[in-house]
This record gives structure tokens, sequence and C-alpha cells, in this order.
């Protein structure tokens, strides 16, 4: 989980920022930025177009993992053929044919993008149909998707030091900033890949698993998993969620830069904060869920995030002596940005935490008993189906939030005009309300 949490994350983060930087950043464009269709530009037609085909795909693989009769499992072979393909791709990615913008960039990393997220499906979608099939047991289920999470996060904290790893590389020969960015990414992408590898080799899927091959039909799997109520009402919740986030993290970098003034170093001191954070809160999951239920603690994240995002449109206008004084004080030495700004970027990691740490537990949970119970009511064992239904709306919302990401930074994305940046934290924040609202309807069962 980490090791995909790092090639990921590496690509939602440094995507934008990389190909379509702000200016005075010391790197160029590489992609053209003029109105594609009005509102849209190349990277977001490309990132849309990219995140329908894996969407698309999700089913598929999920189909083919479900009915495998594979000797290795039914999961373990898919993670072992495509480890390596997605690590490939993700360092592809980030190496564009030309210096300049243009045609060959534009195919490039139209391909290359396309590859990646197919890669990853392929990988990421039976890996995370294991998750009900090793754990027997609601509290093992839990346990075990905590885990995962706490995987993730610290993929997270790892691919948020491409920039701090970029300026490290200076001392080493690495000359130019998208030299360095690229070497940095490079560097952790290989980590993310040996990560990958290691579940594809290490786990005995026949001796631990409980699960046995589906003998459904593709269309009547997926209708099944569709009609479930529970289901249905938890992935518009998630639609509307990770249409947020895609907006968020693909514009994380200009609120760091150009809302806040600040180094884009920064942005990986934040991330560390939040998610150590967020780790705080893990020991307290499991009683929490025990005395709330899973359904409270969601519809609390959705809110919470509702309130931070918003807090997104204000970044910047809070400039005061105090401010740079006590973030001075912390930090033992003379500021040369804004302390304020700083002080605005650390309150807002600090308070994600929470819904992060829940966020990033509950839902793999949520859906493991969601498959459980359906295959007892059925006999038929589509795990993988639920979580492949589950990621293709994901990647549906991603694609979305990403093409309104992009469509907003048309509006301002540089020092002195900054709405499109700005108006991105609004449209997070009304998409996770809407995400609260929806999940009111979510039927948990008693104990």
């Amino acid at each position: 989980m980490m090791g995909w949490s790092i090639l990921n994350n590496i690509i939602a983060v440094m995507i934008s920022y990389f190909y379509l930087p702000p200016k005075g950043e010391g790197l160029g464009e590489l992609l053209p930025n003029t109105p594609v269709l009005v509102i849209f530009n190349a990277l977001a037609l490309i990132l849309m177009a990219s995140r329908l085909s894996d969407a698309v795909f999700d089913p598929w693989i999920a189909h083919r993992s479900d009915v495998s009769t594979h000797k290795l499992g039914r999961r373990i072979p898919f993670m072992r053929w495509f480890a390596l393909p997605t690590l490939l791709f993700c360092v592809l990615v980030f190496l564009p044919p030309s210096d300049e913008p243009g045609t060959a960039n534009t195919v490039w990393l139209s391909v290359m993008v396309v590859g990646y997220f197919l890669s990853a499906t392929a990988y990421v979608i039976p890996f995370n149909a294991l998750l009900p099939e090793l754990a027997h047991d609601a509290k093992s289920r839990l346990r075990l998707s905590t885990l995962q999470s706490l995987g993730f996060v610290l993929g997270i904290i790892i691919s948020s030091t491409v920039p701090a790893l970029a300026d490290a590389l200076d001392n080493f020969g690495v000359e130019g900033r998208r030299e360095q960015l690229q070497w940095a990414m490079w560097i952790l992408a290989g980590i993310g890949g040996v990560c990958m590898l290691v579940p594809a080799f290490t786990i005995n899927e026949q001796a631990y698993s409980e699960s046995k091959p589906s003998h459904e039909p593709f269309w009547a799997a997926l209708r099944a998993a569709l009609r479930n109520r529970n289901f249905a009402v938890f992935i518009v919740a998630d639609f509307a969620y990770y249409m947020a986030v895609a907006i968020i993290v693909s514009s994380l970098m200009f609120y760091v830069t150009v809302l806040l003034g600040l180094p884009d170093a920064m942005g990986p001191l934040a991330m560390g904060i939040m998610v150590l954070s967020s780790l705080f809160y893990y020991t307290f999951i499991g009683a929490l869920v025990k005395k709330f239920g899973q359904k409270k603690l969601v519809i609390l994240s959705f809110f919470v995030m509702t309130v931070v995002f918003t807090g997104i449109y204000f970044f910047g206008r809070f400039e005061t002596d105090l401010g740079s004084s006590v973030a001075g004080a912390i930090l033992k030495e003379p500021l040369s940005y804004s302390g304020a700004s700083l002080l605005q970027l650390l309150a807002l990691a600090i308070v994600f935490s929470l819904p992060l740490a829940l966020l990033g537990i509950l839902p793999n949970a949520i859906i493991a008993n969601i498959a459980t119970e359906s295959a007892k009511e059925t006999g038929e064992f589509r795990e993988g189906m639920f979580f492949a239904v589950r990621y293709m709306f994901v990647k549906l919302g991603q694609t979305l939030g990403y093409a309104l990401s992009a469509a907003l930074l048309l509006m301002g994305k540089d020092f002195g005009d900054d709405e499109g940046v700005r108006l991105t934290g609004i449209c997070g924040a009304v998409l996770c309300l809407l995400a609260g609202v929806v999940f009111f309807r979510f039927r948990e069962k008693a104990k």
C-alpha cells in the first residue's frame, strides 16, 4: 500500500506543477495552456481521457480476477504481472521528449498517463480485494484496513519529499530545477515499485484466503453490485468526496506557492505534520467505531473537510505581525516569508488530520463488510467487483475533479491573479458537504 501510494501521489500532486508550473518557479511550461473547448486545457483533457479509460477498465479487470482459477490464487498473479509496468509508466510520465510545449509532449503524456493508470488498476483492484479474503471478521477487517491506511499515509509522507529531495540533489551535481524534480520523483518511484513487489511475492493467498472463484457472468456481477442499496449510497458519497480531493490535490502546490507565498519545500513540511497528526488518531479509531459506529464518523469527516476546504479561499489574506512573530519564535530564526501564511498552512494540516485518518481507514472496511455480507447472502464471492465499481466511481470523480480544477486555474493561477486557485477550495467544500448529506442515507447494521 505504501508503494502504490508513493507512485499515485507523485502523479497526483506533481503532474500539474511539473507540466504547467506557476510563473517565477524556474520551470517553463511543457504543455500548451490555451483554452480548449472554452474551459479546458490540454492537461485537463489528458487527465480526463486517461481516468475515463481507466474507470471503464476497472470492472473488467475485477471480473477477470474474481473468476481466476490460477494456482497462485485469484489476486497475486495480477499483482506480480503489473507492479513493474506501473513503476515504468510513472517514471516515463515525467520524461517528456521536448523542453517546449507542443504536440510531442501532449501525445507522450497522453500515452504514458493512460499506461500508468491501467497498470496501476490491474495491480490495485486485486490487491484491495484481498482485504475481505484475508481478514475473516469485522474486527480484523478494520485492523487490516487501518494498517493499509498507515501504509498509504507513509507513502504520502515519502512522496511529499520530492521538492526537498530535489533541493538536496543540487549538492550532487544535478543542475536545473526541472532535472532535480525529475530525479527526485524517479528515485522515490523506484522505492515505491520495490514496495509493491513485496506482497506480490510474500503473501501465500492459497493458504490464508477463504474465498473461491466466482462463476457469475460479468454483467450479472456488475448489476448485483450496483443493486446493493448501501453500496449505492456509499459510492455516490465517495464520488463527490474524491472529486473534491482531486480538485484540492491537483492544486496543492499552488496553495503553497501562489496563495501563501511560501517556498515549495513547505508543502512537504505541512504534509508531514498532517500525516503525523493523523497517526495520533489511529490508536483511537477502533474505540471510536465501537462507540459511535462507522456512519457517524464518516459524516463527521465530510463536514470537517467542508470547513477546511472553505478556509482555502482565504489563504494568504491574513498578514499580521503577530503571525510572523509566532512563526519566527517557533522556528527560532528570522523569516523570509509571511509567518501568518505559514501558520495558516500548518493549521489546515492539523485540522485536516482527523478526517484524513477516518477516511483513510473506514471506506475499505465498509466495502469489505458489504462484500462479505453479499457473499453470505448470495453465495457468490465478488469482492473484486465491489472494489472495482467503487474505484470506477472514484476515478470518474477524479476525472471531473481534475477537469474542474484545470478549468478554474484558467481563471487565475499566478501571483496577483489567483482567483481560480481560491475557487478550487470553495468547489471542494461544496462537494464534501454534498457527500456528508448523501451518507445520511447509509443504513448501518446494529451489532
